[in-house]
């Protein structure tokens, strides 16, 4: 059995492969649009925090 440490070929490809990936997700997050006619909302614990209320008087 072949030990693999960083340099090796293989975990090379894997990592460059996963960065790809993250960028690829991190995109794909920052463009993505709500499927109600493109408006964004707001989370109750978003609505909470800008208001100073509690979830239970939300």
């Amino acid at each position: 059995m072949e030990i693999l440490d960083n340099k090796s070929n293989e975990i090379t490809s894997f990592f460059t492969a996963l960065e790809g990936l993250l960028d690829t997700i991190g995109q794909a997050l920052k463009n993505r649009t709500p499927h109600l006619n493109g408006e964004k909302y707001l989370t109750n614990k978003d609505v909470c925090g800008m208001l100073h209320i509690s979830s239970r008087t939300l």
